[in-house]
């Protein structure tokens, strides 16, 4: 006997995993805030104060960040150093089907998740331990690059080199500025790589440069 699923009832499949999945990242996030709120406020860091300062901040090192990894990424591929495939571009990002709110969502998720593990847990767990700063956020850093996957870039390492980076600059801000500045560097920066592509290619499209391709018919 087959068993066969409608198309309904996949996408009713995916709701549920979505949803279930959702409660259980919040979960987690949950529990590791609490944890990490309670050392980070035992060591004295700072969290929430002067908030309107902390998303400035945030966003001013966000944008600092972008174009400075931007500027790097131009060089070296202009100048044949880094390969970044085709699966990375504007056109491919576009026709995927992916949108605004899927990069607005994505960005949220991710960094209150990865800052919450990361520097507020991560680093405040390590300065407990060892009382060293750089020793701190190198860890965390270095832990949090190796989440992420290095594919689309040849050589991979130096996708990962960019990666620890960011997260020094990350590490160093939850320390100096405040874990909300952390997060909101975090978060601006992701929605800014995201929504790019696909703003560009919108806007390439309605100039008439590139062919609008979901209207071709096969």
């Amino acid at each position: 006997m087959t068993l066969r699923l409608s198309v309904k009832s996949v996408y009713l499949i995916g709701i549920i995993s979505a949803i279930m999945g959702s409660i259980a990242y919040g979960c987690v996030t949950f529990i590791t805030s609490l944890t990490g709120i309670n050392l980070a406020t035992v060591l004295e860091l700072p969290l929430f104060e002067n908030v309107g300062m902390q998303v400035l901040t945030g966003v001013l090192i966000s944008f600092i960040s972008l174009g400075l990894f931007s500027s790097i990424f131009h060089y070296m591929d202009k100048n044949n150093l880094i390969r970044i495939s085709p699966e990375l571009s504007d056109r491919s990002s576009y026709l995927s089907g992916f949108k605004l709110k899927q990069s607005l969502s994505i960005s949220l998720q991710s960094s209150v998740t990865e800052e919450v593990i990361f520097r507020l847990l991560g680093i405040s767990t390590l300065l407990w331990l060892f009382n060293n700063n750089l020793l701190a956020v190198t860890i965390t850093s270095v832990l949090w690059s190796l989440l992420h996957q290095g594919s689309g870039y040849n050589p991979r390492f130096i996708r990962w080199i960019q990666l620890v980076l960011f997260g020094f600059i990350l590490g160093f801000t939850y320390l100096y500025y405040g874990f909300l500045a952390a997060l909101i560097t975090h978060f601006v920066h992701n929605f800014i790589v995201l929504s790019i592509p696909l703003i560009y290619y919108k806007i390439q499209m309605k100039a008439g440069k590139v062919e609008n391709t979901h209207n071709i018919q096969y």
